[in-house]
Formats: structure tokens, C-alpha cells, sequence
């Protein structure tokens, strides 16, 4: 799946809009609305364990300290976990939970299982899932939803978040069907390691290196892909409301591919060929290049409120089965283990960041999930808003606790969005996910109404419909003013997404119709030309006098 704002310009065009309604649109002065306040709340989940490593329950709003870009905040929102959470007490826990603060029921813990087959071999995979696939049941029948994501040199959205037990099934059952793409990279890389032992001629040996250099290319590639990837992931989750907890299924995310064949060349060529194959490497991939992607994207799962579980089933190791890449893989190899030790490494530092962990897939496996599971149920949730400063930037983010000898985790830092980045993202979640909320009561009806300017495409006219009686007014000169932000988003078959800035409207009402109003809806139209074909149209709309954001969904269909 790609999202951008350029997938789809060749076939989707904006034609212009028009307000319809029994109220013709106004140009409502900006003073009838005040200055608009931004009341982001940034929600951090937080994790509080014990020296043994179990979950210290119990604890109230003056247990914890937030300290935001540098300057302790006031804890505004509190939830302790909920009752969902008892089952977790141990021996020696305290007998009673504090209640949350009475407010409207959060949004439900959303569950990504996410798997790369690029680093996966079946074996790894297979054990990995099988035991990720029981977790993920028992949450569903708490309530969680789920969505299965699989990426293989693209994106590939199986299963949006969804309440469909089935669906999340047949999602794991597909991805067992597939094959993934490290069995074929261990038996190419292991392929040209036999030749490194057996060739000696010159012009041979030249050969070998650009076989070489060309494999790591290729891996340098995908790896740049998965990264991009794995960032649109957390930029879509940015628009899901409440807790997303993410299993990232990997071996690992290495920086330099083909770095174990080229020290393995080193160490048998290396006094004849040295500098060229330093001159090889540095044209394969630039390291800190892949680091700064990985940055990216753990700035983006911070942002997100993404808690990531880096389930590590490592490409090298005991549970690899040997009859996937050949009888002569030989593990153990100083540079093998170097670089699987850093490719974990990195997908454990992106868990950590975010507030996660990372696992390791074995046998134990089930085990460490029971105790995820009882993490999830236990974290703590606390709320505050942010200063009021620019928005779009990373801060950093710390909580402490006023007690000995517990371990807290959480996400390191958040990113304060402006109005229209957050209606932005809820679009493009909506769109892509099928996620969101409705508060407002908004509906879309979709109309095709023949060809249009371009070849093939035909003219589409959208009506995003909401009713006066759940939208904030406010009263001006003997008329009642509101305002709009609107966003759309439409995804095509091929999972191609685009989105849209806000548009904004204003209207007014006046006060002797007001009664009358309450009982109708307002509109904002706005027309497309698409090629034939199926699509999913998101709008988020954000009531910006009363600070609520909705979203609504059609699917439908341009014929031929």
C-alpha cells in the first residue's frame, strides 16, 4: 500500500465546492469564533513493573510526574487499569484498584501484527506467528481490535482493524502460504561464500565482487523500502484513536546488508583487493543512512502513541531451519553473529523508544507473551496538555515515579500536532484502515454522473452530510455561526491513497430560524474525476468551534 499525496493526482482531481444546505455559506468573520484554541491532549501509556519484572498496580495520579521538552506539567487526565486488569493481581499486590476519573470511555487498544517477510525465513516466521496468533485471540475477546499488515517489498494492509476474529484468521493463514524473502537472500548470500572459498583466478575473483557489491544493493534497497514502509505504518496510525500496540515480526533490520560477505572477501583477498572493496562498500550503503531512517521512524511511532513489540525471530540461530537455504549454511561465523546481534539490536532499540520491548521468538515464546498480555491490561494511562508554542516538532517526554525499586516504560517523546495535521491524519487513518469514530453523525453519498475531462475517468460528486443539532454554534448579531474543517481521503483497489487539505467552512443561521434548523443537515460537496474501478472514501470533519472530530466512510464503485 503506498500513501502520498501524489499516488493518485493522475486520476483524481478536485473540481471546486459548494455549500448545500437550507443556509446559504457565509463568510462568518473570524472574530465571531475568538481565537481558536488547540486542547490537545497528549496521552502516554505507562508501564510500571517491579523488580521481578511483574506489573506494581495500584498506584494513584500523585504516584507520577510528567516532564514535557524539558518542564514538568500538570497530569490533567488519569486512568489507572481497568477492571479488565484484575485478573493480573499476583500474590503480594495491593487488594484494590483506584478508580479512573469519570469521563466517557476511551477508545479500544488497537493491535497491529505486523510481519517482515523481508527478514524472515519460514521456519522463524511460522514459530513466531503460531504463538503470536493465541495472543492476539484471547485480546480480540476483551474487546482489542486487531489488523494483520505484511510487508514484502510493499505494504500490504490484510486485514484493517477490525472486531472479525475470522478475518484476523484468514489473515494468518495467507501469510503461511507465502514465501518469505530471507530464505531466498540466505541461500543466495550462502551461495556466494562457497565461491569465496574456491575461486583464486584474478578475473574471477573481480567477478565475484561485483556479485557482490550487486546483492548488497539489492539488500540495501529493500531495506530502505521496509523502513519507508514500516514510517507510512506509524504516519496511518497517527490517525487511530486511542492505544495501538504494535508486533513487529522480524530477524532484524541491518544497517549494511552485505556486510558479512565483503569481510568475509576482506579476509581472503584483502591484501590484493582491500581498497577496492572499501571503495564497494562505501558505494553499497551509507549506514548512517539507514540510521537516519530508522530515527525516522521511531520519531513516527512516538508521534503515533505506537508501543511497538519487537517479536525477534532472528534469520540465524537454532530454531532456523537449515533445509530452507541449503545443507551448507554454516552459522557461527564471527561476522553472521556481528551482524545479527546489531540487526536485533536496532529493532530492540526501536521498541524501546517507543515505550515496548523486544522478544525473542523460541520456544518460551508463549510465556513472555502471557506477560505482555498482563502489560497491556496494566498500563496506566495519563494525560496532559502541552504548552502552547509551535506545533510540529518532536519533544521529549519523561515519567517518573515516586516509588523504589520499580521500572517505568514509555514512549520518549511525542510530536504536538497542529488542528489540520491531526484532521489529516484521521482522513488518511479512515481511509486506509477503516477506523475512526462519528460523533457528529456525519454520512457521505457518492453520485456518478458520466465521463469526465480525462480519458477513461468519470465525474464523481461527494456530499458529506452532518445534522445542525450536533454541531457547536455560536451566537453573532442575531444569527448562530459555525465552522467547519473539512478533509477527504479516498483509497483505490490497488491500496494507492490520497488525501487532501482541509477545506474550511464557515456558515451562519439566524436566531428566528434556529428551532427549524435543529431538525436539518448541512452539506459540503466537492466532485472528482476517477478511473473505473472500486474505492473507499474517508471524510474527517472537525467541528472547530466545539473541538470534535468525526469521521465517515463509503465504498463504491466507477464502472466502466
Amino acid at each position: 500500500m503506498r500513501t502520498s499525496r501524489r499516488s493518485l493526482l493522475f486520476v483524481l482531481i478536485l473540481l471546486g465546492a459548494s455549500f448545500a444546505s437550507a443556509f446559504a455559506q457565509e463568510a462568518v468573520p473570524p472574530a465571531v469564533f475568538g481565537e481558536t484554541v488547540d486542547v490537545e491532549v497528549v496521552n502516554v501509556d505507562v508501564f510500571v513493573t517491579d523488580r521481578d519484572g511483574q506489573p506494581v498496580l495500584g498506584l494513584t495520579r500523585d504516584d507520577f510526574e510528567i516532564v514535557a521538552d524539558g518542564r514538568p506539567v500538570p497530569i490533567e487526565f488519569f486512568s489507572a487499569p481497568s477492571a479488565d486488569a484484575v485478573y493480573l493481581k499476583l500474590p503480594g499486590s495491593p487488594g484494590s484498584l483506584p478508580e479512573a476519573d469519570a469521563a466517557p470511555p476511551p477508545p479500544r487498544p488497537t493491535l497491529v501484527v505486523y510481519v517482515d517477510n523481508l527478514n524472515l525465513t519460514g521456519g522463524r516466521r511460522k514459530e513466531a506467528l503460531n504463538h503470536l496468533e493465541k495472543l492476539i485471540e484471547d485480546r480480540m475477546q476483551t474487546g482489542h481490535r486487531a489488523m494483520v499488515v505484511v510487508f514484502d517489498r510493499s505494504l500490504r494492509i490484510l486485514v484493517p482493524a477490525t472486531d472479525d476474529l475470522r478475518a484476523v484468521r484468514g489473515a494468518f493463514a495467507e501469510i503461511a502460504r507465502t514465501q518469505p524473502r530471507a530464505t531466498q537472500r540466505l541461500a543466495q548470500e550462502q551461495r556466494l561464500k562457497v565461491e569465496l572459498e574456491q575461486i583464486t583466478p584474478a578475473d574471477f575473483v573481480s567477478g565475484l565482487m561485483d556479485q557482490i557489491s550487486w546483492f548488497a544493493q539489492e539488500e540495501a534497497q529493500d531495506t530502505r523500502m521496509a523502513l519507508i514502509a514500516l514510517n507510512d505504518l506509524m504516519s496511518l496510525l497517527a490517525g487511530v484513536e486511542g492505544p495501538k500496540i504494535v508486533f513487529l515480526v522480524s530477524g532484524g533490520i541491518s544497517t549494511e546488508p552485505g556486510r558479512t560477505l565483503w569481510e568475509a572477501f576482506d579476509r581472503r583477498y584483502g591484501g590484493t583487493w582491500g581498497s577496492q572493496v572499501d571503495q564497494r562498500r562505501a558505494g553499497d550503503l551509507d549506514a548512517n543512512e539507514v540510521q537516519r531512517e530508522l530515527q525516522r521512524v521511531t520519531r513516527a511511532a512516538q508521534a503515533s502513541r505506537a508501543l511497538i513489540y519487537a517479536v525477534d525471530a532472528g534469520i540465524r540461530g537454532p530454531a532456523m531451519d537449515a533445509g530452507e537455504v541449503g545443507s551448507e549454511i554454516v552459522s557461527g561465523s564471527t561476522p553472521g553473529e556481528f551482524g545479527q546481534v546489531e540487526a536485533s539490536s536496532n529493532i530492540g532499540s526501536l521498541a524501546d523508544r517507543s515505550g515496548g520491548r523486544r522478544l525473542l521468538s523460541g520456544p518460551d515464546l508463549t510465556s513472555t507473551l502471557t506477560v505482555v498480555a498482563r502489560e497491556i491490561a496494566s498500563a496506566y494511562s495519563l494525560g496532559f496538555t502541552p504548552p502552547p508554542d509551535r506545533a510540529d516538532r518532536m519533544r521529549d517526554l519523561t515519567v517518573r515515579v515516586k516509588r523504589e525499586g520499580v521500572r517505568v516504560r514509555h514512549r520518549e517523546g511525542y510530536w504536538r500536532r497542529s488542528p489540520e495535521q491531526q484532521l489529516a491524519a484521521t482522513a488518511l487513518a479512515a481511509a486506509s484502515l477503516d477506523t475512526g469514530e462519528n460523533p457528529l453523525g456525519a454520512r457521505l453519498e457518492v453520485e456518478v454522473n458520466g465521463r469526465g475531462g480525462r480519458k477513461r475517468e468519470q465525474q464523481v460528486k461527494v456530499l458529506a452530510r452532518l445534522p445542525i443539532s450536533q454541531l457547536t454554534l455560536v451566537p453573532a448579531e442575531g444569527r448562530h455561526a459555525g465552522k467547519l474543517l473539512f478533509e477527504f481521503a479516498v483509497r483505490d483497489e490497488e491500496g494507492r491513497v490520497q488525501s487532501f487539505p482541509p477545506r474550511e467552512q464557515t456558515f451562519s443561521i439566524p436566531e428566528a430560524d434556529l428551532a427549524a434548523a435543529a431538525s436539518q443537515t448541512i452539506a459540503y460537496s466537492v466532485e472528482m474525476q476517477l478511473a473505473p474501478g472500486n474505492y473507499h472514501l474517508a471524510v474527517a470533519v472537525l467541528d472547530a468551534v466545539g473541538g470534535v472530530r468525526s469521521t465517515a466512510t463509503i465504498s463504491f464503485q466507477v464502472k466502466k
